[in-house]
């Protein structure tokens, strides 16, 4: 009888191994995909921000003086004078795009799960020297050209403890002398 509950605790201790060993098996590839998916995601969410950046000018007048080192709504100038912005507030998950033409758009998808974004715009002071509301331009006395750090960080909507930091610092191709 002590033989038989012996080798039952044995099988027991085997099986209970054997199965720890599949479920962490075919769990660990699953979670490499989740983690190539917000990567890819975040990178094209970052290249899509980027790219706004770069083709569009910075709005300094919808901020107050000095800009400021962390935003989360970045106001941009469009080729034709219109205004866009790339924004995320507190209790949405995605990033979103403003467009001039109205009505906005979800960069990233909802597999991923914005947690924070900042948007540190330099110089401090309009680099630019508009004057927007009579739409005369004004010499600066520096000469600097915008560019942004964008600093984001987001999770896997599934599971929170795939996590991701991204920092990249973009310049503005439009600069005016």
């Amino acid at each position: 009888m002590i033989e038989v509950l012996v080798s039952m605790m044995i099988f027991l201790v085997i099986f209970i191994i054997v199965m720890d060993l599949t479920v962490l098996f075919t769990q660990h590839p699953e979670k490499i995909i989740r983690r190539k998916k917000l990567e890819g995601e975040m990178s094209y969410t970052m290249e899509f921000m980027a790219q706004k950046i770069r083709t569009n000018k910075i709005n300094y007048a919808l901020y107050s003086s000095p800009v400021g080192l962390s935003n989360i709504t970045l106001y941009l100038i469009d080729s034709d004078g219109n205004q866009t912005r790339l924004s995320k507030s507190s209790t949405q998950t995605n990033i979103y795009y403003y467009p001039s033409s109205g009505g906005s758009q979800a960069i990233n998808s909802t597999d991923i799960v914005i947690d924070s974004i900042s948007f540190r715009i330099y110089p401090l002071s309009n680099p630019y020297c508009d004057n927007f509301s009579t739409g005369s331009y004004v010499a600066c006395s520096f000469n600097e050209q915008p560019r942004v750090i964008i600093n984001m960080v987001a999770h896997h909507a599934l599971d929170k403890s795939i996590k991701q930091v991204l920092q990249t610092a973009v310049v503005s191709r439009i600069y005016e002398r």
